[in-house]
């Protein structure tokens, strides 16, 4: 893996919680697969029909 683009921090309370979770949802949507658009539909209306 390329660690050019990663980001530490160390978690002793210096950072706050929120932005770590930011941290991570954005590297998280970053690096996630692309799902097509067919598979995202089926989820959304699994998930409409669940409500």
């Amino acid at each position: 893996m390329n660690k050019v683009h990663w980001n530490s921090i160390v978690l002793d309370g210096t950072v706050p919680d929120d932005v770590v979770k930011e941290m991570i949802d954005e590297s998280y949507d970053l690096t996630k697969p692309k799902m097509r658009k067919r598979k995202f539909t089926v989820i959304t209306n699994d998930q409409t029909n669940e409500m």
